[in-house]
């Protein structure tokens, strides 16, 4: 619920959420919960998709294609959302942790948009696409589990 918080949805704007599992089912619930139209779910499980389009029927889902890069499978997604810069998503809630699937958000993101990965990956991430991200504008936020966290070590 934290990554909601963090992402700031607004009713009727377009939000993508990258991974259909535990996390990513609670995200789309709670992307659905705000208002947040239309809405699409990707992962490379064909039935996590299912389960996710029964959970919401509402909710489009996309299988990430293995041999596309991240900016491929991001184009693809955006053409869900229409031709025009603007009907892009404006936030990305990423919920794998995985390198490749945040690239895939970095990209599938509109211009000045908002990537939220929530929950944790790696360490070091040595791929994302910086001058992308820089150039777009588009904003990287990051929640794990609640708003205070002490790091030691």
């Amino acid at each position: 619920m934290r990554g909601i918080q963090v992402a700031r949805l607004h009713l009727g704007r377009g939000v993508v959420v990258c991974g259909a599992g535990p996390i990513g089912l609670i995200a789309l619930a709670a992307a659905r919960a705000s208002g947040a139209h239309p809405i699409v779910v990707t992962d490379l499980d064909e039935n996590r998709l299912a389960f996710a389009k029964e959970f919401a029927p509402t909710c489009t889902p996309y299988q990430i294609n293995r041999n596309l890069d991240a900016e491929a499978n991001a184009k693809a997604i955006r053409a869900l959302f229409g031709d025009e810069e603007y009907s892009a998503p404006e936030t990305v809630l990423e919920c794998t942790g995985v390198e490749s699937s945040i690239c895939t958000a970095a990209y599938t993101a509109r211009r000045g948009g908002n990537v939220v990965v929530i929950g944790v990956g790696k360490s070091i991430m040595n791929n994302l696409p910086f001058m992308h991200l820089s150039l777009a504008e588009v904003r990287y936020s990051f929640s794990t589990r609640s708003s205070v966290y002490t790091h030691s070590g």
